[in-house]
């Protein structure tokens, strides 16, 4: 997936991603445009919020 979108952005689209802070999100090659306080599921996580980043 990271190989299609950096061609995206090569050609000129905007290519944007969201994500709720994961440690094995690739982050390093990205600019941060916003961040949001995300609730998060039980059933999926275990703390109760995130802060999430697009």
């Amino acid at each position: 997936m990271t190989d299609w979108t950096l061609q995206l952005a090569r050609r000129g689209a905007r290519v944007l991603f969201g994500d709720p802070a994961r440690s094995f999100f690739p982050a390093a090659r990205l600019r941060l445009c916003e961040r949001y306080d995300v609730r998060a599921s039980p059933a999926w996580d275990s703390v109760q919020d995130r802060r999430g980043a697009v």
